[in-house]
Parts: structure tokens; C-alpha cells; sequence
């Protein structure tokens, strides 16, 4: 390239936050595993290696597109998640039952620390974050919804610290991928009403 070189361009465009989102294909002609993977380090989303096939071109390109607009649903379902005024998580429940999003609310309203250490916790074992005498049969309860694509809605005990709080547990199925099923959760603290 006449002005830049490929790493050069890749760093720039990375760099400039109106241009990140752009998934870069880069074209080489090296066979330098090193610089493949420093490419893919800048952020290329892939490398195609020269002589290649048209087919190839295509069917990358049409990978990319697709995981570009599931990532695009995902942070727009996201968003309209954590502008709900209640605590909504994701599971996504399939051979194990993850965490793949919580609300600020949730994250707030239970005290379980930052975002990041929430989806630390329950990303591969989503019902830890209950009471430990509920995880059995609430897992049950979801794994036979989850086969039938039903509504759950339970009431149930929540972990929080050493001690545990009371939620109306709704859940909804949403969508089927790569063989889970996901659900929008919503909990509803009924502490109060259980006290009563």
C-alpha cells in the first residue's frame, strides 16, 4: 500500500471510535503465522490467504455479516434490557444453565458487586446465584421448560452474600442458538411480602 501498510491502516482504524465497529477482512500473500496473528490481534475479524477461492470469499464474508448482526441484536436487546426499571438477567440453558447478561438494576438492587464480577460468578453455573436448597428443583423446573419453550414463573430465594431474599422469578422464553435455549428473567424482590 502506497501510504500505509496494512498494520498501519488496521491500527488507525481501530483506533478511531466512529470507524471500530467496521469488521476488517485482511488479504495476504504471507504464510508468516507471527503476522497472521498480530493481524488478529489489531482486530482484524479475519485473514484470507492468497490464491483463494472465490466460494471462500463469499462464505467468510456472509459469516462475518451474521455474527456482526447477532453481536448488533445483542447489544440492542441488551440495552433495552437495562432500561427496564426491574432486575432481568439472560440464561441461556442448554447442557449448563449461564448467565450471558444482568442488569445494572440486578447488579444494584441484590449488592452483588460490579457487572463484571456477576457474569464472573454465573457464567457457567447460573444457578449458583440462588439459595442452595432451591438450585435443584428450580433447575428441573427450567430444564423441562426450557424443552418445551414454556413461561416460567416461581417464586424462590435469591443468594445474597450469607444470607438470601425472596424473588418472584419470571422467565420467558426468547430464542433457540447453537442448542440453548435463552430466557428473559426478571426478579422480583417480594421479601417484604414473604415477612408478612
Amino acid at each position: 500500500m502506497p501510504v500505509m501498510d496494512g498494520y498501519q491502516f488496521l491500527k488507525k482504524i481501530k483506533a478511531d471510535p466512529s470507524l471500530i465497529s467496521i469488521p476488517v477482512v485482511v488479504v495476504s500473500g504471507s504464510n508468516d503465522s507471527k503476522a497472521e496473528s498480530e493481524i488478529l490481534k489489531l482486530g482484524a475479524m479475519d485473514l484470507l490467504k492468497k490464491p483463494f477461492s472465490r466460494e471462500v470469499i463469499i462464505q467468510r464474508v456472509q459469516n462475518i455479516v451474521q455474527l456482526c448482526e447477532g453481536i448488533a441484536n445483542m447489544s440492542a436487546n441488551q440495552s433495552l434490557i437495562n432500561d427496564m426499571p426491574c432486575s432481568m438477567v439472560i440464561f441461556a440453558v442448554g447442557k449448563m444453565i449461564r448467565m450471558t447478561f444482568a442488569s445494572d438494576w440486578f447488579v444494584k438492587e441484590f449488592d452483588m458487586g460490579t457487572m463484571n464480577d456477576v457474569l464472573f460468578r454465573y457464567e457457567m453455573n447460573a444457578m449458583e446465584m440462588f439459595y442452595v436448597d432451591d438450585r435443584e428443583w428450580l433447575e428441573e423446573k427450567i430444564r423441562m421448560a426450557a424443552n418445551n419453550q414454556e413461561m416460567i414463573e416461581e417464586e424462590v430465594r435469591l443468594q445474597t452474600g450469607e444470607s438470601y431474599s425472596w424473588v418472584l422469578l419470571r422467565a420467558r422464553f426468547v430464542y433457540s442458538k447453537d442448542e440453548e435455549n435463552y430466557y428473559y428473567i426478571s426478579l422480583i424482590d417480594i421479601e417484604a411480602q414473604k415477612k408478612i
